[in-house]
């Protein structure tokens, strides 16, 4: 069977990706939106410390308890032989969180596509030309596409994937709770002027690209929960 026969999924992936990349492409709705969260001499996030602190300065220390409690179930099933299904479950979701946010987001693109921040515009009180989203800027300063912070919050979509199928329930309210923390976080990112809309969606994207590619043709989590059950 061929890959894409296999797995149709990045195709949908893909036409999302294309469609909600073209809306910002053909409006001004990046600018729109960032413009609602500027005030004359500073953001609105300054207004609202406890937000801040809450989906800002938070957000590593979340990432960092995620990190922290995968690695120890992974060296604890180690010890314990029956917890095989537990190590694989515990190594998707680092992996994820490491490639997703870590890799992709933060080192690949955010560290290297240019484009500037909300902040940085000069639509918005900054200096620099707007850029659209997906448009590389060679020699750029800017950090914002797409956001880290949001990414870190969406990376959460691991759980979504690994009950779905056993626990449909589980994982619809995993995707639930993901999208609204991604989006809160996103959402604090903006009211700040670190990131415009666009760099919200992609962040969501690229984890959602990420997760499905270590849980399908990487990892094969499904072909080895058979083996575990016979």
């Amino acid at each position: 069977m061929k890959f894409w026969e296999k797995y149709p999924q990045p195709w949908l992936w893909f036409n999302l990706v294309v469609v909600s990349t073209l809306v910002f492409w053909f409006s001004n709705l990046d600018l729109t939106v960032a413009g609602l969260f500027h005030q004359a001499d500073h953001w609105l996030l300054d207004e609202f410390p406890l937000w801040k602190a809450l989906f800002y300065d938070g957000v590593p220390y979340l990432a960092g308890a995620v990190l922290g409690l995968s690695t120890l179930l992974i060296v604890g099933s180690t010890v314990l032989r029956r917890w095989y299904r537990v190590r694989l479950y515990a190594a998707y979701v680092l992996l994820v969180f490491l490639v997703g946010p870590g890799l992709l987001v933060n080192s690949l693109f955010k560290d290297n596509w240019g484009r500037p921040r909300p902040v940085q515009v000069a639509q918005l009180g900054g200096q620099e030309a707007y850029v659209p989203p997906g448009y590389f800027v060679p020699d750029g300063r800017g950090r914002s596409f797409p956001s880290g912070h949001s990414s870190i919050g969406f990376a959460f979509v691991a759980f979504w994937f690994l009950w779905r199928k056993r626990k449909p329930q589980w994982a619809w309210f995993a995707l639930s709770m993901t999208v609204l923390l991604g989006c809160a976080i996103g959402l604090t990112r903006m009211a700040a002027g670190g990131h415009f809309l666009s760099d919200v969606l992609w962040s969501g994207w690229v984890v959602l690209f990420a997760a499905w590619v270590l849980y399908y043709p990487l990892m094969h989590i499904p072909e080895r929960e058979i083996i575990v059950e016979n």
